[in-house]
């Protein structure tokens, strides 16, 4: 059951309208828990963008729940989610269908995950980092991704020697 807050929150009815939902964002809205998205995404077969970003009632945990329930999930953004544990790129390799992150303005990035991730992702054309504090192992490269267009890493504090591809 799809929680009546929330589906009121955006007018909906319940039942075949959220099914329909390609891209949802819910940027800023602290009002809607993650239980509440993780209900309403089991209906959310056709999700292909989340954005929660500045939202900081969402945690890693939260977020793995919510996009194992999106088959076709391609793009995310966790920007300003103080939550995120460091490591969140190692969890988010295992999602094959991801193409877009948006992380910018986190706190706790680890240079680690990310260069793992890049490292196991295949399908991934753009990662934004930008403003995150991205820490340990700076001088951790990052590895060639075929796949990847666009990497941005402005304003994170790395050196020349941090950042190359």
């Amino acid at each position: 059951m799809i929680p009546s807050n929330f589906v009121q929150f955006f007018g909906f009815r319940m039942g075949e309208h959220l099914r329909r939902i390609k891209d949802l964002s819910i940027s800023g809205c602290q009002n809607i828990l993650p239980k509440h998205l993780l209900k309403a995404t089991a209906v959310m077969v056709m999700l292909e963008t989340l954005d929660i970003s500045d939202c900081p009632q969402f945690d890693s945990e939260d977020l793995l729940k919510i996009m194992g329930r999106l088959p076709i999930l391609a793009t995310i953004n966790i920007s300003k989610c103080k939550n995120m544990h460091g490591l969140i790129f190692d969890k988010l390799a295992k999602f094959s269908n991801l193409r877009r992150i948006c992380s910018s303005s986190n706190q706790q990035i680890q240079s680690e995950s990310v260069s793992r991730f890049l490292g196991s992702s295949t399908n991934i054309k753009q990662i934004c980092l930008s403003q995150s504090h991205i820490f340990k192992g700076m001088l951790t490269p990052f590895p060639l991704c075929a796949s990847l267009d666009n990497l941005d890493v402005s304003s994170c504090g790395l050196t020349i020697v941090g950042c190359y591809i």
